[in-house]
């Protein structure tokens, strides 16, 4: 059975391939608006593409751009039931509608090793006429995340060769308190230490929960002067170890946790402020003063 159609004038200037068209069956169809998306109707098109017979009178070829098939009797387009043949009716997909891709909200994960983080997650994607599609995401689910923040992409093909895409981020960081504790004692959290200047500080701290095994972090230490008064009345104790070179802080595996032992005869007396940075983005600060 074949069916004859009229173009719409307007096809042309939408980009409209008539190739598209297709031929469905609705024996079982439920009464209302005839759709592809309800039960029980079925494309029936002899051969998919090459059922139809567009304005050209070759025949459209099997694949998107390949070679037009022999001649035929232009608008028509053709299909095969075993049964009666109504109710029928002709769909076509909508010109230039790309598939819609779903991905997750933005992601923190806490980093296993200095390499960061396995990181998987599910990402889906529609299309009006070609229903479910199975994304590419780049990269892709499972993989190996950097410290950092990194993009995934992930994007949908449907039949017509049209894609749509979506992003979210993956930020792996090392694992710490985030409440301003990070910094351990002999600092307090409020800043409101106060030690001799000249003394050593011991500046430390501690990863935590998936980061806790991780001992080779290359963490490192910078201070930066705020006023030059101080306010309090006491003096924190500090340590009386040597201080250490450079600023980048070492792991002491006895305590199990990480330190670098500030000298301050450099620093003059005021507010200071000292920041932690682990390679990942995430800021951590927290002032002290030197009498």
């Amino acid at each position: 059975m074949c069916v004859h159609y009229t173009p719409k004038p307007s096809w042309e200037a939408d980009g409209f391939d008539e190739c598209e068209l297709e031929l469905f069956h609705g024996a079982t169809a439920a009464p209302g608006p005839c759709t592809p998306d309800e039960v029980g109707w079925s494309s029936i098109n002899v051969g998919g593409r090459t059922a139809v017979c567009p304005s050209t009178g070759f025949r459209c070829p099997a694949s998107p751009g390949g070679t037009p098939g022999e001649s035929c009797e232009a608008n028509t387009v053709c299909g095969m039931v075993s049964d009666h043949f109504s109710p029928f009716a002709v769909f076509a997909r909508l010109p230039g509608h790309a598939p819609t891709v779903t991905v997750p909200d933005n992601m923190i994960v806490a980093a296993t090793s200095t390499a960061g983080a396995a990181v998987s997650f599910a990402a889906t994607a529609t299309d009006s006429i070609d229903g479910p599609i199975t994304p590419v995401c780049v990269p892709a689910s499972g993989s190996t995340f950097k410290i950092g923040t990194s993009v995934v992409t992930c994007t949908a093909t449907n039949s017509l060769g049209l894609s749509g895409s979506a992003t979210f981020s993956v930020s792996v960081q090392y694992k710490a308190p985030s409440d301003g504790t990070f910094f351990l004692q002999p600092i307090n959290p409020d800043s409101t230490s106060i030690f001799k200047r000249g003394s050593t500080v011991p500046v430390k701290f501690k990863l935590q929960g998936a980061s806790a095994s991780i001992t080779d972090l290359v963490a490192h230490l910078y201070t930066a002067k705020i006023t030059n008064s101080v306010s309090g009345c006491y003096v924190e104790a500090a340590s009386s170890s040597a201080a250490d070179a450079g600023n980048t802080f070492r792991y002491d595996s006895v305590a199990r946790q990480y330190i670098f032992n500030l000298s301050t005869k450099a620093l003059t007396v005021g507010t200071w402020s000292l920041r932690a940075d682990l390679g990942d983005g995430v800021e951590h600060t927290v002032n002290v003063s030197l009498r």
